[in-house]
């Protein structure tokens, strides 16, 4: 059995949404509610978004060993 989604967990959008949410939009949890969670989301420099609340079931948690692969470049 896989645990549940917790504050602080990379999480991905399972399906797209009517909201304009594609499947594999990725944010960080934020904030766990009863059968929802807030789920901030960042631009590729690091701003904020926005946050937005989704139905724990519409999410799946991504695995951080996925990003162990991650180099990062220093020029």
């Amino acid at each position: 059995m896989t645990r549940p989604i917790a504050e602080l967990d990379i999480v991905e959008v399972a399906a797209d949404t009517s909201e304009g949410f594609v499947s594999g939009a990725r944010g960080t949890v934020v904030a766990v509610h009863d059968g929802s969670c807030t789920v901030e989301f960042l631009d590729p420099d690091g701003y904020t978004i926005g946050l937005f609340e989704f139905r724990t079931a519409n999410l799946e948690r991504v695995d951080p060993r996925a990003f162990a692969d991650i180099q990062v470049r220093e020029d």
